[in-house]
């Protein structure tokens, strides 16, 4: 890595930062990064009755079961598939002659 940081530099006839130092200024710009993301706005304040109100009208709240969906699935054995696949095929076409006449004459490549 630092033959490649060396490399970067010599192309941009910079003369190289000590390695001490390059992780110095690393180390610097990331604090300044994370105190600035840190103390960032938390956008907008949700705006309505205070929460610790206990007078304050609210939605009511309605049940759902989490299993009403459910299904049981039980192992049956094999239906009829051959009509079943029958049904969503489709059509069948005249096939051609797969195998060449005698009469026919060759084809080159």
């Amino acid at each position: 890595m630092h033959a490649h940081y060396r490399t970067i530099c010599a192309a941009i006839a910079r003369r190289p930062m000590s390695l001490l130092r390059c992780h110095s200024v690393c180390a610097l710009l990331g604090a300044l990064f994370a105190s600035v993301t840190g103390t960032a706005s938390p956008g907008q304040v949700p705006v309505g009755p205070p929460a610790a109100d206990p007078g304050a009208r609210v939605p009511g709240v309605e049940y759902r079961s989490t299993i009403a969906p459910f299904v049981i699935r039980r192992p049956v054995g094999p239906g009829p598939w051959r009509q079943q696949n029958d049904r969503v095929a489709p059509e069948t076409k005249a096939a051609p002659n797969p195998t060449p006449r005698s009469d026919a004459p060759e084809r080159s490549r």
